[in-house]
């Protein structure tokens, strides 16, 4: 039996078409050539717009660098900021979602709604794990033994975590 594409006959492009939102043709500059008065700016701006739904890959290229370079920026010089952004849009997120799960028309829209509320809910773990991650307690308790005998017309000998000492060596440690 010979094998036959399920897509024969349809012509597909030559190259992908680039992701929406990015522009591979604005030249880059790295981070450590943009002054700090300027990083800070753009970091304000980034953190302003994220906030509001845009992507940084969007809005990177206004700036004339990498969506690498502005996740690299606020990484090190503004990682609670970020952090808490990020944190706040994934609770919007699950917010959004749970919705659409309530409201499902459709066993696909269900599914759909269902995957994206355990994304959010995975983020939530990861970004604010005090409240969201499971609780994994461990609880010890521990309580040595040591027991003495004294025999009469015998060595002393102390038995301490299974190993016996006898009467030269307890003299000995209690020497040293």
């Amino acid at each position: 039996m010979d094998h036959v594409r399920i897509d024969e006959g349809i012509k597909r492009p030559k190259s992908l078409p680039a992701a929406p939102g990015r522009d591979f043709s604005v030249a880059k500059r790295p981070l450590n050539g943009i002054p700090q008065a300027e990083r800070t700016q753009i970091a304000h701006t980034v953190l302003d717009r994220y906030i509001n739904g845009e992507q940084v890959a969007a809005i990177a290229p206004e700036f004339g660098v990498s969506d690498v370079t502005i996740y690299a920026l606020l990484l090190r010089e503004h990682q609670e900021a970020w952090k808490d952004i990020q944190t706040a849009r994934a609770l919007a997120r699950l917010e959004t979602s749970q919705d659409e799960l309530r409201t499902a028309p459709d066993a696909l829209s269900l599914a759909r709604a269902r995957e994206q509320v355990r994304s959010a809910q995975w983020e939530l773990e990861r970004l604010l794990s005090r409240l969201y991650a499971q609780k994994q307690e461990i609880t010890t308790n521990f309580q040595p033994v040591m027991n003495i005998q004294i025999l009469t017309g015998q060595p002393a000998q102390v038995s301490v975590d299974g190993a016996t000492l006898g009467a030269t060596q307890l003299e000995h440690k209690e020497n040293t």
